[in-house]
This record gives structure tokens, C-alpha cells and sequence, in this order.
């Protein structure tokens, strides 16, 4: 069992995913977080208590992460969150498994088009594959009902992420 901190670091800044905030735009963003200045936040939030974080597993990232490790950075766990199209996404699940990510959380935009599909033999096939690797597998989305489809349908997830930057949009 995989027990982490209440707060979980998010990891959008680092790769410029603004979502509007009108105080840096997506370039500013990725021109100030080096590596060397996420690797201060990953220690700044392991020195808060913060004992994981949450990001996609874009190859910058693992490189990244190893390098994070192999210096001894204080923040150890790392929750994969693949969100590449459905064609790559066992490709993005297996890198993740294999360079350190201790769980793994398919990306909420990629969870959110294959229920709109309704394409649960999908969903059903990379949560699968994660537990495969020995890693507890979740579900993200932006969807209020998607978790209660999930259980309702039997699909194998040990935990689930749920967005609500836009709680007003949530029937």
C-alpha cells in the first residue's frame, strides 16, 4: 500500500499549463522553471511535509526525476499521470513504471473521452496494465458521475482524482 500526504504537489507550472492565470503566461512559465528550480520546489514541498507529486510522464520529466533521485532529492515518490492519445498510452504507462512512478492515474481529458465514447474495454485495458506493473492505478477526470460509471462498470482503479477548478459545470 502506497500511503502519501493529504496535499499532493501539482506539477502544471512546470510545463506551462497556465489554465488562464493571468499572473505568468505559458512561456514565462516554462522559461523560470528550470530544472534545477523544480528541483528546489520538489525539496521546498518535501521540507512542507508534501510527500509526493503529481505529473505527466513527458520525457523531459524522467529525465528530471532520475536526475532528482540520483542526487538525492528529499521528495520520493512521483504518481505517473500519462495523458498522450489512446495510441501511445501503454507506451507512456510502461516508460512511467519503469523510471520510478510509484502509482499511476490516467491523465482526466483521456479519461473523460473514452467514457464519452463509452469505450470501458479501453479504460479497462491500461488500468490493467498498470496494476500488471505492480503500481496502484487511478482514474482522473473532470467529470462529476465518471467515478460512480467506474464502479458501477467493475473498472479495476485503487484511487481516483477528481478536478474542480470549475465546480459550476458539475451536474
Amino acid at each position: 500500500q502506497l500511503e502519501v500526504s493529504r496535499l499532493i504537489l501539482g506539477s502544471n507550472p512546470f510545463f506551462g499549463f497556465a489554465h488562464g492565470n493571468p499572473q505568468a503566461s505559458a512561456e514565462e512559465m516554462k522559461a523560470y522553471y528550470t530544472d534545477d528550480q523544480v528541483m528546489a520546489v520538489l525539496d521546498a514541498a518535501a521540507d512542507q511535509g508534501i510527500t509526493a507529486v503529481w505529473t505527466p510522464c513527458y520525457d523531459p520529466w524522467v529525465r528530471l526525476w532520475n536526475k532528482y533521485q540520483e542526487r538525492g532529492g528529499k521528495l520520493k515518490i512521483w504518481i505517473g499521470q500519462p495523458d498522450p492519445g489512446p495510441e501511445q498510452m501503454k507506451q507512456h504507462i510502461t516508460t512511467a513504471a519503469k523510471n520510478g512512478a510509484q502509482a499511476i492515474c490516467i491523465q482526466g481529458i483521456r479519461v473523460d473521452e473514452q467514457m464519452a465514447a463509452k469505450r470501458f474495454d479501453v479504460l479497462r485495458g491500461w488500468l490493467e496494465l498498470i496494476k500488471s506493473l505492480g503500481l496502484p492505478a487511478g482514474l482522473a477526470t473532470h467529470g462529476a458521475k465518471t467515478h460512480l460509471i467506474a464502479e458501477e462498470k467493475g473498472l479495476p482503479t485503487d484511487f481516483y482524482h477528481q478536478t474542480l477548478y470549475r465546480p459550476d459545470n458539475y451536474v
